[in-house]
């Protein structure tokens, strides 16, 4: 039985292993200031300045966000029936993003949850029954849904930056399916 070198280069690849210094020539430098600006940030979030905003009133406030996009996107639906399977989606998505951070609300506030699927569950269908009071007055178009979005993307990725932990994954994984949900809609 061999030991494990782990300075072995890949099967196949001649040659010896690279240098830490080989590797950062390799790397294009735009990629290595991307994960130094990130290692900054995340170094730096901690000792931001943190707002008289509680945690739980920043999550409530995009559980809300999401939930009235969803609206949104189910309303635009019927103004834009050529991007209406797109406008499902994101509305569906938009529910689960309201759900999970309403989970997150419960269990930061101290209520049990012994089986969180049980509890996404219990959140997704009270925001699901909250979408008809949402709802516009008239029919919402795309341009609305885009900017809904497009705002969602923002607010949630600054929130990600300020909060630490479990929270800023969830928040950023939100900012990410918001922006991924604009380039669907075709808005950037």
């Amino acid at each position: 039985m061999t030991g494990v070198n782990s300075h072995a280069r890949p099967e196949g690849i001649p040659g010896r292993s690279m240098t830490r210094r080989q590797w950062l020539a390799a790397v294009p430098p735009a990629t290595v200031a991307a994960g130094a600006t990130l290692a900054l940030v995340g170094c730096a979030a901690p000792t931001a300045p943190r707002s008289s905003v509680t945690d739980e009133d920043m999550l409530d406030r995009h559980a809300g966000a999401a939930a009235r996009d969803a609206a949104l996107a189910r309303s635009a639906a019927a103004t834009s029936p050529d991007r209406a399977e797109e406008l499902g989606i994101v509305a569906a998505q938009r529910v689960e993003h309201a759900a999970a951070l309403r989970t997150e609300i419960a269990r930061a506030a101290g209520r049990s949850i012994t089986e969180p699927p049980a509890s996404v569950d219990a959140e997704r269908e009270a925001v699901l029954a909250e979408l008809p009071a949402l709802m516009p007055g008239s029919p919402a178009g795309l341009d609305e849904v885009r900017a809904a979005l497009a705002e969602s993307v923002e607010a949630t990725r600054r929130a990600a930056i300020r909060a630490i932990g479990h929270r800023s994954g969830l928040l950023a994984s939100v900012s990410a399916s918001c922006a991924a949900h604009l380039e669907l809609l075709g808005g950037a």
